[in-house]
């Protein structure tokens, strides 16, 4: 009897093995997959500070409002632009002292003359196409703007590229996968997981441009600046799992 049994249990684990098995982790390939999608960019974006002097502080503040609306009335008016944004920063007034006025005490600061006054206004424009941005820097300056410079040039819509990118990667990982799979005599199963990895976007994305009023007159730089941009590039990681069988 006692060996009935023991046979018996034996013939129950035997049954019981392919159960278990299928309970089991399938096993897995782990690869990194690496994408990348290029496109020029369209949008560009200046920066440039307005200054007004004057003997007091109200003269110096009305001398930067009228710099202002010239410069801004050509820069959002610039012809070839197709969207623009004009936006400005804090305003500030400041008193200019006698140049042999030593600045390092303060006590003698305050006795120092002041000989006028200095108002400034930061300001930038996001416009397109990107193309225009030096004849905006250009434009600028010669309408009396002062640290006229272009900022960047970037993608104002990055999810085609976004997109592209991602499908590389994933058929990078996938064909990676296929190859190791073949290379130790197994086929690849299917997807148990994907997660994002090292994605990265060369360029900050523009937004919010508003129409061009083709109704108004055109502007034009005396001096142009030719632009040639490099592309924006969007690069995407991913971390793909797989199961093989």
């Amino acid at each position: 009897m006692l060996v009935r049994l023991t046979a018996a249990c034996g013939a129950l684990l035997l049954l019981a093995a392919p159960a278990m098995a299928q309970d089991a982790a399938p096993s897995t390939i782990v690869v990194t997959g690496a994408g990348r999608a290029e496109a020029p960019p369209d949008t560009f974006t200046m920066a440039a500070e307005i200054i007004g002097q004057g003997a007091d502080q109200a003269e110096a503040v009305s001398a930067m409002t009228r710099r202002q609306t010239e410069v801004s009335d050509a820069l959002t008016h610039l012809a070839g632009l197709s969207a623009s944004r004009l936006t400005t920063g804090l305003p500030s007034v400041e008193a200019v002292y006698a140049r042999d006025c030593a600045a390092s005490s303060l006590s003698r600061m305050q006795a120092c003359e002041i000989t006028g006054y200095v108002a400034r206004l930061p300001l930038s424009l996001e416009g397109q196409p990107a193309e225009r941005g030096g004849d905006a820097v250009s434009l600028a300056a010669e309408r009396g703007a002062q640290g006229a410079r272009l900022e960047g040039l970037t993608l104002s819509d990055q999810s085609e590229l976004r997109r592209q990118a991602t499908r590389d990667a994933f058929l990078h990982a996938r064909a990676q996968a296929e190859e190791i799979a073949l290379a130790s005599g197994r086929r690849l199963g299917r997807i148990i997981s994907v997660e994002e990895s090292n994605s990265r976007i060369s360029a900050l994305i523009g937004a919010n441009l508003l129409e061009y009023d083709a109704n108004y007159g055109y502007a034009n730089a005396l001096t142009p600046i030719a632009l040639s941009p490099d592309a924006v590039s969007v690069q995407s990681g991913l971390l793909v799992t797989f199961a093989i069988e």
